[in-house]
This record gives structure tokens, sequence and C-alpha cells, in this order.
């Protein structure tokens, strides 16, 4: 009699767990889906739509990151070459030194590059959704 009410017990616990690990995934899933689309609308006004999908799209690992760790300082860097697009991120990891950061920051100031620092991104779209 004992083991079977602390199976039940068990099993209300841990139906209680994954509920709770549902609601989390299903918050975390509408925020990703709102920053890309936030991030999406962003880029649509400096480049041509289908690169403003696919850069969007490619950066839901960053927020899931972001998310799920701690932000770092990402790059969205697009670069405009003869009328095609390449996508780059980089990243400069918390514990560079100034010195070490200021020399992997080296980016041309070309009219065809646009950059976008996806942790400033992040930190001012997170606070629309987050109560």
């Amino acid at each position: 009699m004992l083991y079977h009410d602390s199976s039940k017990r068990s099993a209300k616990n841990s139906s209680k767990c994954l509920n709770n690990i549902f609601k989390q995934n299903n918050r975390d899933s509408y925020l990703l889906d709102k920053l890309i689309s936030d991030l999406y609308l962003d880029l649509l006004r400096m480049v041509p739509e289908k690169i403003a999908r696919s850069a969007s799209t490619n950066s839901k690992n960053t927020f899931e990151y972001f998310l799920n760790y701690s932000t770092e300082d990402i790059r969205l860097i697009l670069i405009e070459n003869n009328y095609t697009w390449s996508l780059h991120y980089k990243v400069c990891p918390s514990y560079l030194d100034e010195k070490q950061k200021l020399n992997s920051e080296k980016i041309s100031l070309d009219l065809g590059v646009r950059e976008i620092s996806l942790k400033n991104f992040y930190k001012k779209n997170v606070k629309k959704y987050y109560n």
C-alpha cells in the first residue's frame, strides 16, 4: 500500500515537472518566434527580403543561446559584393580583454557591409515580451 501511494506521488511530481518544462518551452518558442520576426522586419530596411529572411532564420540558434545561457557579443555581418550577399557571424566572447576585442572589431566600413549587434538587438527587443 505504501509503495502504491509513493508511486502516485512520484507520478504526480513528474507530471508537474513535465508541465513546467512544456510551459517553459512554449514561452521560449514564442519569444524566439517574436525575436526572429522583429529581426526580419529590421533587416528589411537594410537588405533585400530574401537576405532578411535567411539572416533572421539563421539567427535563431544565437537567440536560443542567449535564452539558455548568457548573452555574448555576437555580430551579424551582411556583405554585399557585386549583387551577391554573404552572411557572417562574429563572436567576441566575454573572456577577451579590451585590446583583443578592439583587434577583433577591425571590419571594413565599406558601403556594402552592414553590421548588427545581435546582443544589443536581443536586449532591446526581449523586454517587449518578458513580463
